[in-house]
């Protein structure tokens, strides 16, 4: 080894130290994925920038910590791995492979997409309304296509609607389906009781209430939250702690109407926006289409771009 390459295994084990995930840099899983750099982390696990040997193909390779692989988490990200593999549609992030890490971690090996989220874009700069409607309708458009596989997303959220650049515009993937639920009856609910599943400020009130009250409508509030999120840059519900943003979603208070913040948002839209919004599953857009045909019809009403 020269002066260096020691050099650098030794830079490379001191940033392993500093941060575990970074351990990880330069191996091969599974025989397979060579990993090249560490993309992000959260609670459950980590997203690598890999590349797949055996097709010459960059790929995301999310790994789930080893501590965790026993547990019902590790449940849920076999099933997001049998979801979104079955979901073939250009809105949803597309699964490649998946499969288990020599030390017990299972990995999804995924298509690995430039761009942002939409909560890194609205970080950066306020959206305009057209942007906002635009994005919405191409989420529903995915959203459609998941509702008819009888599959519900749960966990809609700026963070998980990733915006890739693309000749016509940016084109959004819907990304995580480790929280979905599953519309046939042969299917086990992942839930457990007393078990709450969603984001607090993005969530429906039927997430807290009952899981098995849960269906694409739950979706639907889900975007008109994101929506929300896009107009105005904040959630529709936040109180000053979680227990305070729980009980005003539990008792249907959104914060203020999109229109409040920008007196640019139309009526109509806002009006739209606080329909999907509404605690009553049952006076919501009953379905993405019927969301979508309203939005267009919006759309069609803005300014020209």
């Amino acid at each position: 080894m020269t002066s260096r390459e020691r050099h650098e295994a030794g830079q490379s084990a001191a940033a392993a130290n500093r941060d575990p995930g970074l351990a990880r840099v330069g191996k091969v899983l599974a025989g397979r994925y060579r990993i090249d750099a560490l993309i992000g982390r959260g609670g459950a696990g980590a997203v690598y920038r890999a590349r797949d040997l055996a097709v010459a193909r960059d790929v995301a390779l999310k790994l789930l910590y080893p501590h965790l692989a026993p547990s019902h988490v590790a449940a849920r990200f076999l099933r997001e791995a049998r979801l979104a593999s079955a979901l073939e549609h250009p809105g949803i992030i597309r699964i490649h492979d998946h499969g288990t890490a020599e030390d017990g971690s299972p990995f999804l090996a995924m298509e690995l997409l430039r761009g942002m989220s939409v909560h890194k874009l609205v970080s950066a700069q306020e959206l305009s309304v057209s942007d906002a409607v635009g994005i919405t309708l191409h989420a529903l458009r995915a959203l459609a296509y998941a509702h008819d596989a009888a599959i519900v997303h749960r966990d809609l959220k700026p963070g998980n609607l990733f915006l890739v650049a693309g000749n016509k515009g940016p084109r959004v993937k819907i990304l995580d389906f480790g929280m979905a639920k599953i519309l046939t009856p042969d299917e086990p609910e992942l839930t457990r009781a007393g078990q709450v599943l969603g984001t607090p400020g993005f969530m429906s009130p039927e997430q807290l209430k009952d899981s098995r009250l849960v269906d694409p409508r739950t979706d639907i509030y889900g975007m008109g939250a994101v929506l929300y999120f896009m107009l105005v840059g904040r959630p529709p519900v936040r109180g000053r702690n979680l227990p305070e943003t729980l009980r005003k979603l539990m008792t249907g208070q959104i914060h203020r109407h999109p229109r409040v913040y920008r007196v640019e948002i139309p009526e109509s839209l806002d009006a739209a926006t606080s329909r999907a919004l509404d605690p009553s599953p049952l006076k919501r857009p009953q379905s993405a289409r019927e969301f979508s045909g309203i939005l267009k019809q919006v759309w069609k009403a803005l300014p020209a771009r």
